[in-house]
């Protein structure tokens, strides 16, 4: 369709590995000479895929394996050029190949965990693509330890905690390089599960770190009255977090000394989804402490910036993390 969005055609002439998921599996099939259409029923859900032959993408897997499906198009003609490796109920080309070159797609999602033999089919194509593994978190914590010891040398750092693993694993790296240099604040909005404030209490008293908690719970209560717009709550709730976190960084600076960093738990997908787009600042707009380094002129500290969750999962793990944080449910920014 027009301004359907498409790579460079040079890509396809690189000779390099290429991988189409979904929509990247159906523009393989639109740039090489094939059909893709809209279908009657979109393709929601669970679907059974059953390997028609043998190939390196699929090493590993059972000759049926469940997948998910998450489409509207589908491809209804496969160019001349390439062959199906797999198929399912309702998608005869599930899996394709090129014939000479190293092009394969997959019309269902393997990066979910609805398809549970999605990883494997990724480290298969990262074997393709003849890429080693040489990430490991103890080399991540070991790195960036000695990053935030450098760049944070004689620095007071503050640091707004909530609880959930980045935020608490963020604090946990800058910690370990400056030591009690880093105060973690923990505010009560009043919006969180219950017995929260007293279970991150708990956990950071036995990670050793001297947890500032601020109640603010009433204040939060008084700036959500009357408001039912979702996007106007947390507004709201941005703008009071703001409002109590300077206050708690004023006090703290009054009694410790000047303060001149924030730690944040910014992840890779938090970066995603507030750049990510024209409208990505509409996607989350509570990301995080947004609005306090305008405020409070503080220099911005994200260890965990260029890691996505599974990988800060596991840097927890390594960091001593308590299972009850490193695998919790996350909750909602502006609560229930």
């Amino acid at each position: 369709r027009p301004g359907a969005p498409e790579p460079d055609p040079a890509v396809f002439r690189l000779g390099k590995p290429i991988l189409g998921i979904c929509y990247g599996m159906q523009l393989l099939a639109h740039r090489f000479g094939g059909r893709v259409l809209r279908v009657a029923n979109k393709e929601y859900g669970p679907s059974e895929l059953e390997v028609l032959q043998p190939d390196r993408l699929l090493e590993g897997l059972a000759n049926r394996e469940r997948v998910w499906m998450s489409h509207g198009d589908a491809v209804v003609e496969l160019p001349s050029e390439f062959i199906a490796l797999a198929r399912t109920p309702t998608a005869p080309y599930a899996v394709i190949r090129h014939r000479e070159r190293p092009i394969w797609g997959l019309q269902f999602h393997l990066e979910v965990a609805h398809t549970p033999c999605g990883k494997r089919i990724l480290e298969n194509f990262i074997a393709i693509c003849g890429v080693r593994e040489r990430w490991s978190p103890e080399d991540f914590i070991a790195k960036k330890v000695a990053e935030l010891r450098a760049e944070l040398e004689g620095e007071r750092c503050i640091a707004g905690v909530s609880g959930g693993v980045d935020s608490t694993t963020a604090a946990l790296l800058v910690f370990k390089a400056i030591g009690p240099r880093l105060l973690p604040v923990f505010i009560e909005t009043g919006l969180l599960r219950l017995g929260e404030r007293d279970r991150v209490q708990r956990v950071f008293d036995k990670l050793g770190l001297e947890l500032h908690v601020v109640d603010a719970a009433e204040r939060f209560f008084a700036a959500l009255q009357g408001v039912t717009d979702p996007e106007g709550k947390r507004r709201r709730i941005g703008e009071t977090f703001i409002r109590v976190f300077e206050e708690a960084a004023q006090g703290l600076a009054a009694e410790h000394g000047p303060i001149r960093c924030l730690v944040q738990g910014t992840i890779y997908s938090d970066v995603i989804e507030s750049a990510g787009s024209r409208a990505a600042h509409r996607i989350k707009s509570h990301h995080n402490v947004g609005g306090l380094p305008e405020r409070l002129n503080f220099k911005i500290v994200e260890p965990l910036r260029e890691l996505f969750k599974d990988e800060v999962r596991q840097v927890a793990q390594r960091r001593g993390l308590p299972e009850e944080i490193v695998e919790e449910q996350p909750f909602p920014g502006p609560g229930l």
